[in-house]
């Protein structure tokens, strides 16, 4: 989730935005792109979450709007179905 201006009634306004992965598959990984237009200020949050796990959420942290994408901030899940885990991809 992210936060973006939005033009309403000719008012600048900071409105949040969702992105979601949608279900991925066991072994895949889907990238996410997080627009240039973020409210500067603000932060984005990541939420790990897991189906039919025993912890549907599993994990989350934030990112500041300015973040550097060099590396690319990585996360991931990992476990099984009663111990799901997740964090950034080099831990």
């Amino acid at each position: 989730m992210y936060f973006e201006y939005q033009n309403i009634g000719g008012n600048k306004v900071s409105m949040p935005k969702t992105i979601s992965t949608g279900f991925i598959n066991l072994g895949k990984n889907r990238l996410i792109t997080v627009p240039k237009e973020v409210v500067p200020g603000t932060v984005i949050t990541i939420i790990l979450q897991g189906n039919a796990t025993v912890k549907n959420d599993i994990w989350s942290t934030t990112l500041p709007a300015d973040f550097k994408s060099i590396p690319i901030p990585c996360f991931k899940v990992w476990g099984s179905l009663f111990n799901p885990s997740g964090g950034k991809c080099n831990n």
